[in-house]
């Protein structure tokens, strides 16, 4: 005698010692013997995401695995949620570029950091005389405090137009979240629009 299988246990059983599990109290009443082709083919690895199940008459047998439990629609809202969070804070840290002064500028908050400092040393110790800042384009344009200032206030306001432009954009989602199944939640992704 071989291998036995009890369903109960989900599990296999030498023969050769049934003696010391009945000794111990714990040899399976449901153990029946399996051939040992069936218990290579069930031990064998695997790469077709099979599982071990029961088969009605109470013999192993390898089926598809059970489909996952459905997620509730409203956890899968929160993750949308979450995930549109997430997306609008990139944005928000995110490049952009403006025109100002016949020029594209880059700007996003590395960059406001970068002209506050600028302009708070050039205010405090003057404007050198071969002064410039450089375009998106790698254009080194000659500035004077005045321009560069102007170049700021050209900047907050491109970075203010993005920041509604996000925030719009992130409620528009948020709504489509609100009205969506639970079909459409599960691939949803935070975008913006396809053109």
């Amino acid at each position: 005698m071989g291998m036995l299988f009890s369903a109960s246990r989900m599990g296999f059983f030498d023969a050769d010692q049934r003696a010391d599990y009945e000794v111990a109290g714990t040899w399976p009443d449901d153990a029946v013997e399996i051939s040992d082709a069936l218990y290579r083919s069930l031990m064998a690895p695997r790469d077709d995401g099979k599982v071990m199940d029961v088969s009605p008459d109470g013999m192993p047998a390898l089926v598809d695995p059970p489909p996952p439990a459905p997620v509730p629609v409203d956890a899968l809202r929160q993750l949308a949620r979450d995930a549109i969070n997430q997306w609008r804070d990139r944005q928000e840290q995110g490049v952009i570029q403006f025109e100002h002064a016949g020029h594209r500028w880059d700007g996003g908050l590395k960059v406001r950091d970068r002209l506050n400092t600028t302009l708070g040393t050039l205010k405090a110790y003057g404007v050198p005389d071969d002064f410039f800042w450089t375009s998106a384009d790698n254009i080194d344009v000659p500035m004077t405090h005045l321009e560069l200032q102007a170049l700021y206030e050209a900047h907050e306001r491109a970075v203010f137009y993005q920041g509604w432009q996000i925030h719009q954009r992130q409620r528009e989602l948020k709504r489509q979240v609100d009205a969506a199944d639970a079909v459409w939640l599960q691939t949803f992704v935070p975008n913006w629009p396809m053109d």
